[in-house]
């Protein structure tokens, strides 16, 4: 969905996609955009949006198997509703960006709940960035360089934000310093 009230959907259930350019799932006004991802791979090289816009608009990443592979910033949440639900698969964030719930924008918030699967940050991860942010962590495992400034789990960068991390299960590894 871009601009408007439209509405997008992709499903990916095998095969490989490759997006050399900025990916916005939903973007601007009160559009609605949602990828489903149960196999496959799908590997970004541009900045990758959910949503990209003001609070109108609802981004949505259902993935239970198969690979994301980002490479440049990850945001869930930079302007309108957003929700990353993670059950299973591989999401890899590649170093070139940094990962972050909730970003830069007047949005509602970010959220990301994770049930499964393996997130591989080789950047930091934010949980809050000048808007709200939520982790909710189950199960799986998360493995990031730093989360939020590389010196321990900490929610909410810059001024007016705030970030929630709820760990019931599951592994995280925080590999920065």
């Amino acid at each position: 969905g871009d601009g408007g009230a439209n509405t997008g959907i992709y499903n990916l259930s095998g095969g490989t996609n490759h997006c050399t350019s900025e990916i916005d799932i939903c973007s601007y006004q009160s559009s609605v955009g949602t990828v489903n991802i149960t196999g496959g791979e799908w590997d970004v090289d541009g900045e990758l949006h959910v949503p990209q816009g003001d609070g109108g608009s609802i981004g949505t990443i259902n993935m239970s198997a198969g690979v994301l592979n980002a490479h440049n910033w990850f945001q869930v949440g930079r302007g309108g509703t957003a929700l990353l639900n993670f059950t299973g698969g591989t999401i890899h964030k590649f170093a070139g960006g940094t990962f972050i719930i909730g970003d830069n924008n007047g949005g509602p918030a970010g959220r990301v709940i994770q049930n499964g699967g393996t997130f591989i940050d080789d950047d930091q991860y934010w949980i809050g960035n000048n808007m709200g942010g939520e982790l909710d962590f189950t199960n799986g495992t998360l493995t990031a360089n730093g989360f939020f400034d590389g010196n321990g789990i900490n929610g909410g960068n810059g001024n007016t934000c705030f970030g929630t991390f709820e760990q019931s299960g599951g592994t995280v590894n925080d590999g920065g310093e």
